[in-house]
């Protein structure tokens, strides 16, 4: 009897744990996590999975003026790569611009004192999860 309640409390005790990793895993496929990586990432120099939330055909572009300028995925996350830890002197703000269910649409505004970077933001979900598939960045 000993027995049975010992390997009852130790099936709890793992139903509990895996439970809770199945939870941080689904986590990490929710378009939340996604928004907040790429957001955090950029803003304030969280890299930390930030591979992960790109598409591998991930396309972004930047205009300043006249010039439009392509990245590949791999250009982007060595550029936020290299700022790491380096927290941007602006003021955040995010919407959804547009709701589907298997696409959303974002805009992303960081203003500095004399300019606004403005980031729209495709994001699709995908057998692995919401990934984003299009930045499109311009400055004002």
């Amino acid at each position: 009897m000993k027995t049975l309640k010992t390997s009852i409390l130790l099936f709890a005790i793992m139903a509990t744990a895996v439970a809770g990793k199945a939870n941080q895993v689904n986590e990490k496929l929710s378009m939340k996590y996604a928004a907040d990586t790429y957001v955090n990432a950029l803003c304030h120099g969280q890299v930390k999975d930030i591979a992960t939330i790109f598409d591998n055909d991930a396309k972004f572009t930047s205009t300043r003026g006249q010039n439009i300028t392509n990245f590949t995925k791999s250009d982007i996350l060595a550029s936020l790569r290299s700022n790491k830890g380096i927290e941007q002197n602006c003021a955040v703000t995010s919407s959804v611009l547009e709701a589907l269910p298997d696409q959303v649409i974002m805009k992303i505004n960081m203003k500095y004192d004399a300019f606004t970077r403005v980031d729209i933001v495709t994001m699709l979900q995908t057998k692995a999860g919401w990934k984003i598939t299009n930045v499109a960045t311009t400055y004002q």
